[in-house]
């Protein structure tokens, strides 16, 4: 058998205490804003009145550069990317 066939389950309270620790961890890490360079390049809006109803429709037109690459991040694929 091996060493880690012996070793008991964490206890309900051990689990619940680490997830609390997760939690605490988290509101108290500061979140950095991702700094994305965005231009707008039209914004155009369409009105049409149906009866008593005023259809609106906009339509903004922009450009999003993607972030620049930060020393720590790693080389892992993004989630966002097809």
């Amino acid at each position: 058998m091996s060493g880690a066939a012996n070793k008991p389950q964490p206890s309900l309270a051990h689990n619940c205490g680490a997830f609390v620790g997760h939690v605490l961890k988290a509101i108290r890490t500061p979140v950095a804003p991702a700094a994305r360079d965005t231009h707008t390049v039209q914004a155009v809006m369409h009105e049409k009145q149906v009866g008593d109803v005023t259809l609106r429709r906009i339509v903004i037109d922009q450009i999003v550069a993607p972030p620049e690459p930060h020393a720590h991040d790693s080389g892992a694929p993004d989630r966002n990317s097809p």
